[in-house]
């Protein structure tokens, strides 16, 4: 009878293992997903103000956009509107701490002279969330 009990308690150690586990998956997984969704909206409130900023920008320079031709003349041409050096982190994807993705195209480019700017990306993240997108920053509509 004594191997019978030795037994069953293997088997229930097992199952409660296996239970264990699997909790502990959905849980790591809920958790990711939580952080994914955290990240995803400090990006996106980074880019809003950072589209603030642009936004004066515009109104102090005759409605030209900043400089987009590197990350450090666009965050140097901003800094007045991001509180200085205490805005850098702005600038930096909360994901990775990589810099956003800068459309170079449209660097020193008056408003105007857009077509349809508010379709126009003007910087984006690199990384694609769990809900399939990429945080972006349009031209205007911020």
């Amino acid at each position: 009878m004594g191997t019978k009990t030795s037994i069953t308690t293997k088997a229930e150690i097992a199952v409660a293992a296996a239970v264990l586990l699997v909790i502990v998956g959905f849980g790591i997984s809920w958790w990711l997903g939580k952080l994914d969704d955290a990240q995803y909206s400090t990006s996106t409130s980074n880019l809003y103000n950072i589209g603030q900023a642009v936004s004066s920008y515009e109104d102090d320079h005759n409605y030209k956009l900043p400089p987009t031709d590197s990350m450090q003349h666009f965050q140097a041409a901003l800094a007045p509107y991001v509180g200085g050096a205490r805005g850098e982190f702005l600038f930096v994807q909360p994901e990775n701490s990589q810099a956003y993705i800068l459309n170079t195209a449209l660097s020193n480019k008056t408003l105007a002279s857009v077509k349809d700017p508010a379709s126009v990306i003007l910087m984006r993240g690199t990384v694609k969330h769990r809900n399939g997108r990429y945080a972006v920053l349009h031209c205007v509509g911020w």
